[in-house]
């Protein structure tokens, strides 16, 4: 699978532009403030409906436009000729299209393109809190797993009904509810992390070696609980 070209409109200093892309490699080169940090913010929004760089759309589309917009034709071997993609974002709605068809979610054509962007905070995978890196885990166990993002949006919905209980007196009486909701959600969860762990490490296995000689690298999925903790219990310690 591939981008066979891309095309942006008003991303940042990009009013429009159009590449024919190479399945191979493709090298973008340019001075300073020609565009480049610009293009690969316009291909994560059209991958995950957002930019690297801020939560706010507003700062990306451009001080004379109202919109950003981002396609593409996608190259997939399931599919006899190419599959148009798009996006479109303004400060308050989302458009989004597959086939020329409108799509209501973003995990939809997330799930097309699955992109990874390296760039200066990037570091803060290693240097940052525990929230980022278990973001990474999820997002590669979102694009293993076809359950894993239904089970996922239903958790956070759990949680947040849980944390209202706690918050309101009045909502006090759901709580066991929502506990129990919680506890039969968080071993599958767990379990997805754990798999998409494994596949990261099997990609550090390839390199290790020759960036460690005579030494290894394995990452571990920590609960934040005492090793003995049965998962199915860490909930009800919080």
């Amino acid at each position: 699978m591939w981008l066979e070209s891309i095309t942006v409109h008003n991303c940042r200093i990009i009013i429009e532009t159009k590449l024919a892309l190479s399945p191979i490699l493709n090298v973008i080169v340019g001075d300073n403030g020609s565009g480049k940090s610009s293009l690969l913010e316009a291909l994560c929004i059209l991958s995950r409906g957002r930019s690297y760089r801020t939560s706010r759309i507003s700062e990306v589309i451009n001080h004379s436009a109202d919109t950003v917009l981002c396609t593409s034709l996608l190259n997939k071997p399931s599919h006899k000729k190419t599959l148009p993609i798009g996006i479109e974002k303004t400060s308050k709605q989302t458009t989004i299209r597959i086939n020329r068809q409108d799509i209501k979610s973003q995990a939809t054509l997330s799930k097309s393109l699955p992109i990874t962007i390296i760039h200066p905070d990037s570091v803060e995978l290693i240097t940052g809190g525990p929230s980022i890196r278990r973001a990474f885990i999820d997002w590669i166990a979102f694009y293993q797993n076809r359950e894993f993002y239904q089970l996922w949006k239903q958790y956070k919905h759990t949680l947040k009904q849980r944390n209202a209980c706690l918050r309101t007196p009045s909502q006090r009486y759901a709580l066991p509810y929502w506990t129990e909701q919680l506890i039969s959600m968080q071993e599958p969860l767990h379990v997805y992390r754990l798999e998409a762990l494994a596949i990261l490490n099997q990609n550090i296995d390839q390199y290790s070696a020759g960036l460690w000689k005579g030494a290894s690298l394995k990452l571990k999925l920590s609960t934040g609980f005492p090793s003995d903790t049965d998962i199915n219990d860490s909930i009800a310690l919080q």
